[in-house]
């Protein structure tokens, strides 16, 4: 929640996360779980895989599909 905010919209479109499936409508499992593993330096987004377990790493993408905009 620190670069995305707690409800995951922020005004930066780039850390905008309520419309990632939006963004990524077939591959959004796909694309989550290789963002937040190994990260997208370039880009801020720092490798999460050795903080994160496998549970709270799909419980953040449950809570993601949740706020999504239509």
């Amino acid at each position: 929640s620190r670069c995305h905010g707690p409800d995951a919209k922020i005004i930066d479109r780039r850390k905008n996360l309520t419309t990632f499936n939006k963004r990524h409508p077939h591959t959004s499992n796909e694309v989550f779980f290789t963002t937040v593993m190994h990260g997208r330096p370039a880009k801020g987004m720092p490798p999460m895989g050795r903080a994160l377990t496998q549970s709270k790493l799909w419980k953040i993408k449950t809570f993601l599909n949740t706020v999504q905009k239509p």
